[in-house]
């Protein structure tokens, strides 16, 4: 809902859907959760979603199998130290998700640095923990676009 509202507005509201609607076959189960997002001022965007789901068949066994319940979401702040026309962008963000299945669960934070060193070129310094798995990655790059 909020995705598509401009990026300054204030929204909140709830996600609906089945993402296998065309194909029942996955028996996949509505997910359903709230979403938010503002703006403040010229120097920070706030957003926050959490979705909660059951699949009825997560292997996609012939089968079957018995039903997973997943429930998570993530928090973001977006900082625009010279408003949203500067060149530095500064993002942080923490993502939680619990599930019945272990290999879903997640725990982590980001942290990340941008320049935008022209229109399409952007320069970006980034880290993140993962609280699960005790451990840390951080990389430099750039991000183009042509």
């Amino acid at each position: 809902m909020c995705a598509h509202m401009t990026a300054r507005a204030p929204c909140a509201g709830v996600v609906v859907g089945d993402p296998f609607a065309l194909l029942p076959e996955l028996a996949a189960e509505p997910k359903l959760g709230p979403e938010a997002r503002l703006s403040m001022r010229d120097r920070f965007d706030v957003s926050a979603v959490w979705l909660e789901r059951r699949d009825s068949n997560p292997g996609f066994l012939a089968a079957g199998e018995e039903t997973i319940r997943t429930g998570g979401g993530f928090l973001e702040v977006v900082g625009y130290p010279q408003g949203h026309d500067g060149r530095w962008t500064v993002t942080a963000i923490y993502n939680y998700v619990e599930s019945d299945d272990a290999a879903a669960k997640r725990n982590s934070a980001g942290l990340a640095l941008s320049w935008l060193l022209r229109r399409n070129v952007r320069l970006v310094v980034e880290g993140d923990g993962d609280f699960e798995a005790e451990g840390w990655n951080a990389s430099v790059g750039t991000v183009a676009a042509f």
